[in-house]
């Protein structure tokens, strides 16, 4: 039993939006979690009375570009991974412009009520980072895809 085309698309985009969701949450966890470890390790290394001393732009700007290339990476496998679905690079592209845009927003909306602190262009680095892994997944060419082509029965 095959599905049609329609259907395909449908439920394709419905993953690929939901595991990009799925992976802003898992790389705004990580990038709290390292940025307390490497809070933890400078207690350490300089001691409590001077730890204070380090900028908070500086442990921020680490899990802002931590997060970015995270999002890089994780939008380059999952368009990768898009590709097989038989949707043209069109509608890849609108695919991840969207889902980027979203990304961004969740991740600023989410920063901001974490240790991180509220910036207010904070999601911009993600919603970057996310069109730039996307776009150089659709501009590879069918065999740079990182995906062995037995993934494609996934989709038919």
């Amino acid at each position: 039993m095959t599905r049609n085309k329609e259907s395909i698309l449908v439920l394709a985009f419905s993953g690929y939006f939901t595991l990009s969701m799925l992976f802003t949450t898992l790389i705004l966890l990580v990038s709290l979690a390292a940025v307390k470890a490497l809070f933890f390790l400078a207690a350490l290394a300089l001691g409590a009375e001077n730890l204070y001393r380090l900028p908070p732009a500086l442990r921020d700007s680490g899990a802002f570009a931590l997060a970015s290339a995270l999002s890089a990476a994780a939008q380059y496998l999952l368009v990768s991974l898009m590709s097989f679905s038989g949707m043209g690079r069109r509608w890849l592209g609108g695919a991840l412009l969207y889902t980027a845009l979203f990304c961004g927003l969740f991740f600023w909306r989410f920063a901001a009520s974490s240790g991180l602190g509220l910036y207010a262009l904070s999601g911009l680095p993600v919603m970057l980072a996310c069109i730039l892994g996307g776009a150089a997944a659709l501009s590879g060419h069918p065999g740079e895809n990182p995906w062995p082509p037995s993934v494609s029965r996934f989709f038919l």
